[in-house]
């Protein structure tokens, strides 16, 4: 039996910005022409956002990844990927879906490799790709044939490249987590076929390349050293572990500075854990959205966490107080993937409204709260 990950339309803090009520002043909201922020009153001056590119795309943007030197961006829609190149905001290479697919095949995930030359993308088709970013052709692909096995068999919901560039991790609905060597483009190892709990909707690597996160369907996360032993796990809450989410753990991202693993559920909070501790304490649960967290990404400074969500918002919260500083609206559908830059104060979201929209540096301001 397959398991099926639609496309949803797709110790605590409380602090719900939703809670907040704005005075006639207005000193609490930031409007653009079609979009606005609402700020915490509590927290004023220590955030500034702008709306400063949008793209239009044909399809539902299932993805988007900065390249490492923050020049580009690759976005992930049905049948294919394009890559933008930042300065011009110009298209610079597209990766497939030039024609209308026959059946519906969206990039559910994707990733650049560290020296930024490769582009790595998981479809629902079950097929892993490698790209050229320079020519737009086809690298490689995982399973490498028609006749594997494994070919095609399995939707992929994620993917993950460590940061010394040698291993691509894959996940999706076969409950399986994969490794593959992208050094040499060999196919080295599964993940000694570790069949997890249930489909995996999400991985992440850590900065030191020493560490493997998988979120999956079933609320739980597992975590394991990158040579595949010492697995730790979060189980999903109960009555008895009331820590754990209560729903999928839809993304997950580790903080740039190593220091925390960072889980969005569809129980439509984010949770920050411990994971170099062996039990992976609960540090902190973050509130405020009012429905499905599909997207988490941590700034370059490790310092502010971005969440995108179902109800069309994005939340930025400050990670060492817990306090939520701002809501910006203005997607008219899911903001299924945020990401934030590697080299400046700037982040992109990605949505179901067919839009992908990036905040510039200038506008994007992260002052000590």
């Amino acid at each position: 039996m397959r398991v099926q990950i639609p496309m949803r339309g797709l110790n605590s803090v409380n602090n719900a910005l939703a809670a907040l009520t704005l005075d006639p002043s207005q000193q609490h909201r930031k409007d653009g022409l079609d979009w606005h922020a609402e700020f915490n009153s509590n927290t004023l001056g220590a955030l500034d956002v702008d709306l400063g590119e949008t793209f239009h795309l044909n399809s539902v943007v299932c993805s988007a990844s900065f390249s490492p030197d923050g020049k580009f961006l690759a976005v992930g829609y049905n049948s294919g990927a394009s890559i933008y190149r930042l300065e011009d905001s110009r298209m610079v290479v597209q990766l497939g879906g030039v024609e209308p697919p026959p059946v519906d095949n969206y990039v559910r995930s994707l990733c650049f490799s560290p020296n930024g030359m490769l582009l790595v993308t998981g479809s629902e088709d079950g097929i892993l790709r490698v790209w050229n970013n320079a020519t737009g052709s086809l690298y490689r692909t995982f399973p490498d044939s028609p006749s594997h096995p494994g070919f095609g068999n399995s939707d992929i919901y994620a993917v993950a490249v460590s940061t010394d560039g040698h291993l691509i991790a894959s996940g999706g609905a076969n409950k399986i987590v994969t490794l593959n060597d992208l050094s040499s483009l060999e196919i080295s190892w599964k993940f000694m076929n570790i069949e997890v709990s249930d489909g995996v909707c999400s991985l992440a690597t850590s900065s030191d390349c020493q560490f493997i996160a998988a979120g999956l369907v079933d609320g739980s996360i597992v975590i394991w050293n990158i040579s595949g032993s010492n697995e730790r796990r979060i189980n999903k809450a109960t009555e008895n572990s009331p820590d754990g989410h209560k729903d999928a753990a839809y993304s997950i991202s580790f903080s740039p500075d190593g220091s925390l693993l960072f889980s969005g559920s569809l129980d439509h909070t984010v949770k920050a854990w411990d994971f170099r501790s062996a039990s992976v304490p609960l540090v902190r649960t973050y509130h405020g959205p009012t429905d499905y967290v599909v997207s988490v990404s941590v700034t370059r400074d490790s310092k502010w966490l971005l969440a995108g969500s179902k109800d069309r918002s994005v939340y930025i919260w400050n990670i060492s107080t817990g306090l939520l500083h701002l809501k910006l609206s203005g997607h008219k559908n899911t903001v299924i993937s945020v990401a934030a830059s590697p080299t400046e104060d700037a982040f992109v979201t990605a949505s179901g409204d067919m839009t992908v929209r990036k905040n510039p540096k200038s506008e994007f301001k992260c002052k000590a709260a």
